[in-house]
C-alpha cells in the first residue's frame, strides 16, 4: 500500500453490515499519509457494503448475506466515489455532478494524435 504509485481511491459504507469498512478504509489511508502517498477517501455513514455507480441500479437482495446500508444511500456513495474516480482518471475535465466534459475535446484530439 505504501509502495503503489498510484493514487488510491478508497470507497466505504458506514452501514456496511459485512465488514468494518470505514474502520479498515480509514487505517489504508492513514498508512498511505504517513508515506506521503496519494489517498482520497469517500464514505457516507448510512451507506452498505455496495456502492452503486451511476447508471446501476438497486443491488438485487441476497438470501444469504446482509449488506446494510439503503438502495439511496448505497447510490449516494456510488455517485460520490464515480465523481472521485472521473476526477482521478481526468483531471479538469469533470463538472460538480461527475459528468465528463472532455468527449469533444478528446474526440479532436484522437484526430491529432494516436496518444492519449
Amino acid at each position: 500500500m505504501e509502495k503503489a504509485s498510484a493514487d488510491i481511491l478508497l470507497v466505504a459504507g458506514g452501514d456496511d453490515a459485512m465488514r468494518p469498512s470505514p474502520r479498515y478504509a480509514e487505517q489504508l489511508a492513514a498508512r498511505r499519509r504517513a508515506a506521503a502517498a496519494p489517498v482520497h477517501l469517500v464514505t457516507r455513514d448510512d451507506a452498505g457494503h455496495r456502492p452503486r455507480f451511476p447508471g446501476e441500479g438497486p443491488a438485487a437482495p441476497s438470501k444469504t448475506f446482509a449488506y446494510g446500508g439503503t438502495a439511496r444511500s448505497d447510490a449516494l456513495l456510488g455517485e460520490a466515489a464515480w465523481a472521485s474516480i472521473l476526477g482521478l482518471l481526468h483531471p479538469g475535465h469533470t463538472n460538480a455532478t461527475g459528468t465528463l466534459q472532455w468527449r469533444h475535446e478528446r474526440r479532436a484530439a484522437a484526430s491529432r494524435t494516436s496518444i492519449d
